[in-house]
């Protein structure tokens, strides 16, 4: 891989998140239709409130099956859903360093900020894509 390579060269610049408002039952449902894992949940600036995981969700769900919640499910926002591992880069690292630290963490996807705005992200598969296309490892 090109070690001049930057994140901002192959971060993700349209990708989905979610508002702090957002029901668990609707984020699984944009999840599943747009084919994602997972995604940030920003607030109305567009500050990274942290992450949210299918896994994340399932376990409400299974909650939910086993009359574990005090609530209904619909009611249950994203921001009770966060993964506190969510870790934020600058667009200028080096995608040798993202890939780094995302083999050094349990996560798949790491947001890209500037001046504390989600601008980006960066998924283990936008890697997996620009050592494709680069051609080499």
């Amino acid at each position: 891989m090109s070690l001049s390579l930057t994140v901002d060269d192959i971060m993700d610049k349209q990708f989905l998140t979610f508002s702090a408002d957002t029901s668990i039952p609707d984020a699984i449902q944009t999840l599943h239709t747009r084919k994602y894992f997972g995604a940030c949940v920003v607030d109305k600036t567009g500050k990274v409130l942290g992450t949210l995981s299918e896994k994340a969700c399932i376990q409400f769900y299974e909650d939910a099956l086993h009359g574990r919640l005090d609530r209904p499910l619909d009611d249950i926002k994203v921001t009770e859903a966060l993964s506190p591992d969510f870790l934020t880069i600058s667009k200028s690292l080096g995608v040798v360093q993202a890939a780094e630290i995302l083999l050094q963490h349990p996560i798949r996807r790491l947001a890209v900020v500037e001046s504390g705005r989600l601008i980006g992200q960066i998924t283990c598969r936008d890697i997996v894509k620009a050592v494709q296309r680069i051609g080499q490892i």
